[in-house]
């Protein structure tokens, strides 16, 4: 049975919420791979025209996510289709399955790239990219025990402020991609509210490194920032574990 996607008419961006609703049901699996799309039962259901469901499938096929052939109908596609460096599937997958294995592939990524981007941009920030990566830190210390998306916000702006100021093409367009992958992590180890106070947040090891790049010490700068994400992928692997006890519990 085909899955209904919700009404979208009342809503505002008809084409953004149908694209994120449908990328939605793909990535977390309601829709699995092979499933020929019903078009006519999803564009009744969303209260949409058909105009409307295929410019949103559209948008979909780009990013490899379903297929259309005439004849053969739309179709999802499995994930070794999907173009894993867009931003909006990192986001998507970080909100509706962000498990063991998608942490494990972000831990790889950021403990690769960011001390790299911490030791350029110790090397390279310009004083306006200092100063950004100054205030964002500044609003991170403050986010302490706030709410998870405030913390979330200024955790992200942190780190892409770094990439940004690495003077490096490759890491700034980079920043949009881990600025969604890093949503997704943050918000499963920030469900547990101990990991929102000082400590769990590693305020500290934020600002060493900030220091180092304020100080112009590529080395340490480097060295302080391979500390920090080795410490922030055990920590998203320990939140995965400790979420599947409390799952087993129930």
């Amino acid at each position: 049975m085909m899955p209904q996607l919700p009404d979208v008419r009342a809503r505002r961006g008809i084409h953004g919420d149908l694209v994120r609703e449908l990328a939605t049901q793909i990535v977390g699996g309601t829709l699995a791979p092979g499933t020929q799309l019903d078009l006519e039962a999803l564009a009744s259901d969303a209260h949409v025209s058909r105009t409307s469901l295929r410019e949103a499938l559209k948008t979909l096929e780009a990013k490899g996510l379903v297929e259309a052939r005439p004849r053969w109908g739309t179709r999802v596609r499995g994930q070794e289709h999907w173009n894993i460096l867009d931003a909006d599937i990192i986001a998507w997958l970080g909100n509706a399955k962000v498990g063991a294995e998608f942490l494990e592939e972000l831990a790889a990524v950021r403990e690769t790239i960011e001390p790299a981007a911490a030791r350029l941009a110790a090397s390279n920030a310009s004083r306006q990219d200092a100063e950004r990566i100054r205030e964002a830190f500044e609003a991170f210390a403050l986010s302490v025990e706030t709410d998870v998306d405030r913390i979330v916000d200024c955790d992200v702006a942190f780190h892409v402020s770094i990439l940004e100021a690495s003077g490096n093409r490759f890491f700034r367009h980079m920043a949009p991609l881990l600025s969604a992958a890093l949503r997704g992590r943050d918000r499963v180890v920030l469900a547990e509210p101990r990991r929102r106070r000082r400590n769990g947040l590693m305020v500290d090891a934020h600002e060493r490194v900030l220091a180092a790049i304020l100080d112009r010490k590529p080395d340490e700068a480097e060295q302080l920032m391979r500390v920090l994400t080795e410490r922030a992928g055990k920590d998203a692997r320990a939140a995965v574990t400790s979420s599947r006890r409390r799952v087993s519990r129930k």
